[in-house]
């Protein structure tokens, strides 16, 4: 009886059991008619490793060999409903951020070498990168659905032993994040984090499937890829129209060469009152090791800098006008305590409307070097909820008519 169902109302069916999040697969192999309807929602996501080499226990989804099976030959038409594709790259050493320092120049025999980021274990996680990046694109290569797939992009090492310090010249340290202002010696006795990187010449096939694109902390576990690498893999992503790039992630104060060097780092959030003077005695009394040191403290910033704020909102106006395929863009600002002062930006150009939008949960208004950034009318901001702090302004055309 259940076999003779309308294909409606079994897609009906199969959505209710997805929001539950019941297994579908079953159904799926019911008879073709079940198949039809359950089979697009199971592959709506899919979940996708690299290889088996590096494969641990307790690892989702399937293998990039066995997701090229299923989406070729007779299973090519699968294609059209994967939509979201997370990919796992495993890579034969699991180096995770600030649990490793150099080893002790008093504890290395003397024909141990001196610890370099040079070393074999980040090459051959290097190695698996590149392999495995070159594996998935020339796999994608073949698909002729233009811009219709997410694809989220991170690193998954195997784990050797339980507290893992692969890296020649390393020991294993649980807290190696942390930082003791002063101590200067340590500096460089610390491991800088791991990020894959193409390993020589990129060589990816273009794809033209993909059109947004993901790297996303998730768990406490950062997807380790360098930014450069996210640059060569956008180059061969043509019908790209979205970034989804997570940077947030554990920097060091001694990690900030450039900022003792140039002196131009600027706060945003600024203390009141006695939090001020107490900062200025720190400062006088221990240098700008202890400046960068106040951002870990708990001190209170309260106010803003408005004029800081200005030529942030001004400095993202001009970086969005030099991407003029940019469909939407989310920018979200908060001091240390989170529910203090936050600002949200949001940039949307959809067909027919193209808004940007801010919410500040302070007193602020854009200036004219804003309005002239963004290319709007400053008569032309509506205040969406005044209690909220909610503002919007339709604009003209994307990019903007008058150039940079």
């Amino acid at each position: 009886m259940a076999t003779q169902l309308p294909l409606e109302l079994l897609i009906q069916i199969a959505n209710i059991l997805r929001v539950d999040e019941a297994p579908l697969a079953p159904c799926a192999s019911v008879c073709y008619s079940w198949r039809m309807a359950f089979e697009p929602l199971i592959y709506y996501k899919l979940v996708v490793y690299s290889d088996e080499d590096h494969k641990e226990e307790g690892q989702s989804g399937i293998s990039l060999a066995t997701f090229q099976e299923l989406t070729s030959g007779h299973g090519a038409p699968r294609r059209s409903w994967i939509r979201e594709l997370e990919y796992n790259i495993l890579t034969p050493f699991e180096l995770l951020d600030w649990k490793t320092r150099k080893q002790w120049p008093h504890l290395k025999k003397n024909d141990e070498e001196d610890y370099s980021t040079q070393n074999p274990i980040r090459k051959a996680n290097d190695v698996s990168f590149q392999t495995a990046m070159a594996s998935l694109f020339q796999t994608l290569s073949s698909w002729d659905q233009r811009g219709s797939l997410t694809l989220r992009l991170g690193l998954k090492g195997y784990r050797w032993g339980k507290t893992a310090a692969p890296e020649p010249n390393t020991w294993y340290e649980e807290c190696a994040r942390y930082y003791v202002p002063g101590h200067t010696d340590e500096y460089n006795m610390l491991v800088p984090p791991y990020r894959a990187r193409f390993y020589g010449v990129t060589s990816l096939p273009h794809v033209l499937c993909i059109g947004k694109l993901a790297f996303l902390n998730d768990s406490g576990r950062h997807h380790q890829i360098w930014t450069g690498a996210v640059q060569a893999i956008i180059e061969h992503c043509p019908n790209f129209t979205a970034l989804m790039l997570d940077f947030k992630e554990w920097v060091r104060p001694d990690f900030v060469e450039y900022m003792k060097e140039r002196h131009e780092g600027q706060w945003i959030f600024l203390p009141d009152g006695e939090e001020q003077e107490t900062i200025d005695y720190i400062y006088a009394i221990g240098g700008w090791d202890d400046e960068i040191y106040e951002k870990q403290s708990d001190a209170e910033r309260a106010s803003v800098d408005v004029d800081q704020f200005h030529r942030l909102f001004i400095s993202l106006g001009y970086a969005a006008q030099r991407m003029p395929r940019l469909k939407r863009m989310e920018f979200v600002l908060a001091s240390k305590f989170e529910w203090y002062y936050a600002f949200s930006l949001f940039f949307f150009n959809n067909p027919g409307t193209i808004t940007l939008t801010w919410h500040c949960d302070f007193s602020y208004g854009p200036d004219s070097r804003v309005a002239r950034a963004w290319d709007f009318c400053l008569d032309d901001v509506v205040i969406d909820s005044p209690r909220e702090g909610t503002f919007s302004v339709a604009l003209q055309a994307w990019p903007p008519s008058v150039p940079i």
